[in-house]
């Protein structure tokens, strides 16, 4: 399994931390919010240059098993997505793959 650098995003209430950062992982590494059981997990994505290449990864993205929301960010090329588990790295970037982009190892 390659590393990924991931995003860890505090969803959970505010005043309580889960430790937020950036930090090298694998797709386990993710926040949850432990009152609605929300995991949280950031990719960074090269290649995307416009609206349609957004709406491809969104789209792709949103087929991952356990993702429920996808949100990219076409300036930074972060693609955040939440579920209701830890999303699977290979999936995430196999989905990536097919909508025509790669997962940046090692990007922040």
């Amino acid at each position: 399994m390659s590393d990924i650098q991931v995003r860890i995003t505090d969803v959970s209430t505010p005043g309580h931390s889960t430790g937020s950062g950036w930090g090298w992982g694998h797709a386990g590494d993710a926040a949850a919010d432990t009152t609605s059981g929300a995991v949280t997990s950031t990719f960074q994505v090269s290649g995307m240059t416009c609206a349609h290449c957004v709406a491809a990864v969104t789209e792709e993205v949103r087929g991952v098993p356990g993702v429920s929301t996808v949100a990219v960010d076409l300036g930074s090329g972060l693609v955040t997505m939440t579920g209701n588990r830890p999303v699977d790295e290979p999936a995430v970037r196999a989905a990536v793959e097919d909508a025509g982009y790669e997962l940046v190892p090692g990007s922040l």
